[in-house]
């Protein structure tokens, strides 16, 4: 079924016709079904609406719809439905998406050609950002920061909550920091929690490079401690805060976020969809079961209102949730 074509095909009929379209439909049927290719061929007609006839066809390959659409019994079938009809039918043909599979993940070279689109368009070519991607891959790091238009995307949020303070749950090259730290206004702070000191010291380069340095505190080691510790400092609620870290600690990080949070801050957590994993409680995946925790106690939880948002990208298949508190 996986290179099979869809097909919708609505006709209108007449109110004084409805009869006589209906023979002229249902004649096809069997023909239709009789055809090697044809894997499903069924008529509705609309309860609410009897002149709203609706066929839902399915053939195996592309071959095979056109072999249909040859047919004298599907050629002869405008001259049949004249006079008829109360509008033109509407027929509509469905693929399905041509997705391969690179590093155990879905893509599709679709997706990258639109966030190169997009990126030339909403982030053009900024030298201090693509020499944080280049360090990050000199250093060895994993390239799992967000994409230049999720970045963006992160800034135009914290602009827009008009962001004083910021957390950050997972620096890494700080590439995302850079974002974030753009949108901060004169005295705001962004607060960036990275567990491994080499990946910190690059972030540091990178954030001075950028030269934002002056208004982002890196933290280096296990958010769980240092969590407790930002809480005990008492130094204000957060407006903003990004968790993008390890998966299986989301909902111990989504407690503290909301802990450091105020009524109006936004929470964003990246990467809950993991290629669509999420759904099957069986994988043994650390990081999908994680996940799953998160989305569960994140829907839960009284003390904010969330949704989550399925994506496809340079970066493949995820999504992230968004989180305002009460």
């Amino acid at each position: 079924m996986s290179n099979a074509v869809h097909v919708v095909a609505r006709h209108f009929a007449r109110p004084e016709k409805v009869r006589e379209v209906h023979e002229v439909l249902t004649a096809l049927i069997p023909l239709s079904r009789a055809e090697p290719g044809c894997l499903k061929y069924e008529l509705f007609q609309n309860d609410a609406d009897p002149t709203d006839f609706t066929f839902i066809e399915t053939f195996a390959t592309d071959a095979a719809l056109a072999s249909h659409a040859a047919a004298p019994y599907v050629v002869a079938l405008g001259a049949k439905l004249n006079g008829l009809l109360a509008q033109p039918s509407d027929v509509r043909v469905y693929r399905p998406l041509a997705v391969d599979m690179r590093d155990g993940r879905t893509t599709d070279p679709r997706w990258t050609r639109v966030d190169d689109y997009l990126e030339d368009l909403f982030t053009p070519a900024d030298a201090t950002l693509q020499a944080a991607l280049d360090s990050a891959g000199a250093a060895g790091l994993p390239p799992i920061q967000v994409s230049a238009t999720q970045g963006k995307l992160l800034h135009v949020i914290a602009r827009a909550l008009g962001a004083r303070r910021i957390l950050e749950i997972g620096t890494l090259a700080g590439y995302s920091a850079i974002w974030l730290a753009r949108a901060l206004p004169a005295g705001g702070r962004l607060i960036t929690i990275e567990l491994e000191p080499a990946h910190a010291e690059v972030a540091r380069a990178n954030l001075e490079r950028a030269g934002v340095a002056d208004r982002v505190d890196i933290r280096v080691g296990r958010a769980l401690d240092i969590l407790p510790r930002l809480a005990a400092e008492a130094a204000g609620a957060f407006d903003l805060t990004f968790i993008d870290a390890d998966k299986v600690s989301y909902t111990q990080y989504l407690d503290w976020a909301i802990r450091l949070s105020h009524p109006g801050s936004l929470i964003i957590a990246d990467n809950v969809i993991r290629d669509g994993a999420v759904t099957d409680p069986t994988t043994g995946d650390e990081m999908v079961d994680g996940v799953r925790r998160f989305n569960a106690a994140l829907a839960a939880d009284p003390r904010v209102s969330a949704t989550a948002v399925q994506t496809v990208g340079v970066k493949g298949y995820d999504g992230f949730t968004a989180a305002v508190c009460m």
